[in-house]
């Protein structure tokens, strides 16, 4: 239950608070205890009142205890309890309040939400308030609410949780014990003791409740707005130690300090995302004594949940659209995604447009698409398809394929200009633009006319050739320019207006200015080492300094070892440090890899338990000057390596239209392997998996149902419960993607044409079906051609044999072509033999090489990628 008892909660120093404020805001005489109408159990409430500045009673003698209090007085007692700003609030709306003493104090109460009037426009500011009335408004302004049960039979309907809020936080107990008197008028001395104890609560930090929302985040919920920097990270990861998450039953779910968190605007509600494992069975969290503290520094006790399920079985569905600018739209998901599918863009007129996709967050739950086409006109849209996106619990997005309208923006008229050109070093500077660009290149940049660049073995100047752009991480009009060392003193330096843009698509203006280059004489800093431990089990030592530095002699630096109590000199090894942000700040080595040695023969493995001091010295700097005289100490713990699979992970997956090959590292258990209820590719239906006897019962080939799959492009796969030959299944799901080809076989339609074959008006046309195929077509075998006997002809029921001719590419019997494809065709009939047209005509296809193609026009050239594989649906179809 989210309250303390009355032990916990904190009351006013009365003797001293009332000597100092009432002396400030009010006379003496009209201190409670001079009211002649307020009895002993008031007395307390109403000298809250009056020391605060909150009421001085109804006259001189008498504060009116027992009188109903009105809606209007209600809210200003209530908006200086609050101490809130009268001054800067919006109007209300409310018309009967407009130009009243109370207007102030409700405009500023609604603005906050914690009152509602009796319409949009009333207030009723003179009538009295109810019980209930003022528990809601309690229970807004102080954020006192619960779902606590009480006795009270008139606890109901909207001002249930309300009451229950006051009750739990011991504000009320009731009018009697089953009730609360919801719909009696407050007096104003009972809304005094109302106030006073309202105000007076102390809520302790606690944890509300634990939840898994997906089957990548749990959700934590406070009762208090929580302190962020006692949470998170300046890179939004949690802090060390805050949270552990045990796995009772199901995926071994891992929360480490790694883990992507946010904290609602609200500071209430906090989101963790698991780093490469997801959620899926039960779990239990736990926080540690003195890390998590709320925003007035109050430590959270330490809490352990009780257990909760993770089970998403919910599709991940498109939630918003934003125009983060001109070209640039963000796609924002339901939850987050570990596959955001493939996608492609078509224009208004139905034309494809050239849109880049940003899956950089996708496991944030969104994708920016960035307009990259000149074609795609201002306020032109453009539709993005989408097919085989999925989120963590394998489930696809709903609809599959879905989607997703947006635009480009207009130009917003203000073109981006260059702040500053600050010079760095002697081969180094920044730029610093208006706003953020896009485009900004080395061919837009030159030095006294040229640009020259920091490339190994270029000696001099380089004319044509790029520089070397880093972007600023967090501030995004930022950007440094590395190039080859100048000379100290005065160069001028350019920026082009040819193709730098700000977001909406306005063109940079150029820039010349005269900058002053000289030597780089500040030494970069260590700001943190630190040991983490990382999602595959084994401890990875950070080093984050305060530039981008270079790493070079870290072979053999000078340490020492401290293991019970006894210190052992030599050398580390730290050469497997690896830059982990693309600004070279940060570095990480795996510890495991790391060896200590001690006579320059025999390096060995760093102890567990081992604390080891490093001097790192001249081997770092920043292309100017060395790191300081610098040391890290870290301490050694112990890995936990992820266990590996049982079995061989699946080596290989080919797609074709009706048919995935997947190829596992081991022979397979037949009836596991068999079992089409263990293969899912998204957007289709596996119809059956057989194994084939080749590659030792390592292949298995699904058949996709014909039809279920509409179009071409990337597809999921997952692959759960196959099991070896001795018995042993994935440890984890296999998830993949398989490129197909759409698997809907092409259909046709025949009508009946004829042509003249002659000047002379008494000579018989000649009689054409002519075949419309719902897409292109060709022969599957491409040395060979389409010909009659891949067709049957049928006249009023019987074979036309000889009396059907032929089949062409037009009706000039244009003869058909090995390897071409065509949209139409036409069969040529003999017209003595097809005497009554108003009898059937049928045509069926026989060939089961007759097969759809890729193809733009008739009589394009196919080669073998062209041949997609689905034959034409083979039947009688009725010419016209």
């Amino acid at each position: 239950m989210a309250y303390q008892p009355k032990s916990y909660r904190k009351f006013v120093a009365t003797a001293a608070t009332a000597t100092l404020v009432a002396s400030a805001i009010a006379p003496a005489a009209m201190a409670s205890s001079h009211f002649e109408d307020v009895a002993p159990k008031y007395k307390d409430a109403v000298d809250y009142l009056v020391n605060n500045g909150i009421s001085q009673g109804t006259t001189e003698s008498t504060f009116g205890t027992h009188e109903n209090i009105k809606r209007g007085d209600l809210a200003i007692w209530l908006a200086k309890a609050l101490k809130l700003d009268t001054a800067s609030a919006p109007a209300s709306g409310f018309e009967d309040t407009a130009g009243t003493r109370y207007d102030a104090y409700v405009s500023v109460l609604k603005s906050k939400g914690y009152i509602s009037g009796k319409s949009t426009t009333e207030f009723a500011p003179n009538a009295t308030v109810t019980r209930g009335e003022m528990a809601i408004m309690l229970s807004n302004a102080y954020d006192l609410k619960s779902d606590v049960a009480t006795s009270f039979t008139d606890a109901v309907g909207n001002y249930k949780t309300a009451i229950q809020g006051l009750y739990a936080y011991e504000v009320t107990s009731g009018k009697t014990e089953t009730t609360f008197g919801t719909s009696q008028n407050i007096t104003r001395g009972d809304l005094a003791i109302f106030l006073k104890r309202a105000a007076e609560v102390v809520k302790t930090p606690q944890v509300v409740s634990v939840s898994a929302v997906n089957a990548k985040q749990i959700e934590v919920t406070f009762n208090k707005a929580i302190d962020s920097t006692s949470i998170l990270d300046i890179d939004g990861t949690l802090k060390a130690g805050v949270f552990t998450v045990s796995t009772i039953s199901g995926n071994a779910a891992v929360v480490s300090d790694s883990s992507v968190a946010t904290l609602s605007a609200d500071g209430k509600t906090l989101t963790i995302s698991t780093s490469s494992s997801t959620f899926a069975g039960e779990y239990v969290l736990k926080t540690t004594l003195n890390t998590l503290k709320d925003q007035q520094g109050n430590f959270l006790p330490v809490y352990t949940s009780s257990v909760f399920k993770a089970e998403d079985k919910v599709a991940p569905t498109v939630v918003s659209t934003t125009k983060l600018s001109a070209n640039v739209t963000r796609v924002q998901f339901s939850e987050p995604l570990t596959n955001e599918g493939s996608w492609s863009f078509t224009q208004s007129g139905g034309s494809s447009a050239i849109v880049n996709v940003d899956a950089t967050n996708i496991a944030k739950g969104y994708v920016d698409l960035t307009i990259n086409d000149s074609t795609v006109t201002a306020g032109e849209a453009v539709v993005a398809t989408v097919i085989g996106a999925r989120d963590f619990a394998l489930n696809l997005a709903n609809p599959n394929p879905f989607t997703v309208n947006f635009s480009k923006g207009s130009a917003d008229g203000i073109k981006p200009v260059i702040s500053s050109i600050t010079p760095l070093g002697l081969n180094k500077f920044e730029v610093k633009f208006s706003e953020e660009v896009m485009n900004f290149d080395a061919t837009d940049i030159s030095i006294d006319g040229i640009v020259r660049i920091a490339d190994a073995g270029v000696v001099g100047t380089v004319e044509g050739t790029e520089a070397i752009i880093t972007k600023d991480s967090t501030d995004k009009t930022k950007y440094v320019v590395e190039v080859l060392p100048q000379t100290a003193g005065y160069h001028t330096v350019a920026i082009a207006a040819d193709g730098v843009t700000d977001l909406s698509g306005e063109l940079n203006t150029a820039y010349s200015r005269i900058v002053t280059f000289s030597a780089d004489t500040t030494a970069p800093k260590l700001v943190k080492n630190e040991v983490k431990k990382a999602t595959d089990g084994f401890e990875y030592l950070h080093l984050t300094f305060d530039e981008a530095v270079t790493l070079n002699a870290i072979n053999a630096l000078t340490a020492t070892e401290v293991k019970n109590f006894v210190t052992t000199n030599g050398t580390i090894d730290l050469t497997g440090l690896t830059a982990v942000s693309a600004d070279n700040k940060e570095y990480k080595v795996k510890l495991a890899d790391v060896e200590f040695d001690t006579d320059s023969t025999t390096p060995v493995a760093l102890s567990n338990g081992g604390v080891y001091t490093v001097a790192l010295g001249g081997s770092v700097d920043d292309g100017a000057n060395n790191l300081a005289a610098t040391s890290i100490t870290f301490a050694r713990g112990t890995d936990a390596p992820t266990v590996d699979q049982t079995v061989s992970s699946v080596s290989s997956v080919e797609g074709s239209p009706s048919k995935v090959k997947v190829l596992f590292g081991q022979a397979l258990d037949g009836t596991s392997a068999t079992n089409v209820a263990n293969y899912s590719v998204s957007g289709t239906v596996v119809e059956k998996a057989e194994i084939l006897a080749a590659d030792g019962g390592q292949t298995v080939t699904l058949t996709l149902k014909s039809g279920t799959n509409t179009l071409t492009g990337a597809r999921n796969i997952t692959i759960a419960g196959v099991k070896t030959k001795d018995g042993k299944a994935l440890a984890t799901p296999y998830t993949g993607t398989v490129s197909l080809v759409e698997n809907v076989d092409p259909t046709y339609t025949a009508s009946l044409v004829t042509v003249a074959d002659g000047a002379d008006a008494d000579v018989t046309p000649e009689l054409y079906v002519k075949l419309t195929f719902s897409e292109y077509i060709g022969d599957s075998v491409l040395l060979d051609a389409i010909e009659a006997a891949d067709f049957k002809v049928t006249y009023n029921g019987t074979d036309l044999g000889d009396g059907f001719e032929g089949v062409f590419a037009s009706t000039a019997d244009a003869a058909i072509a090995s390897g071409t494809a065509y949209n139409t065709l036409y069969l040529k009939l003999d017209e003595t033999a097809v005497t009554d047209i108003s009898k059937a005509v049928v045509v069926s296809v026989l060939a089961s090489d007759i097969v759809d193609v890729i193809a733009t026009t008739d009589d394009t050239a196919l080669v073998a990628a062209d041949i997609k594989g689905n034959v034409v649906v083979s039947g009688n179809v009725q010419a016209q």
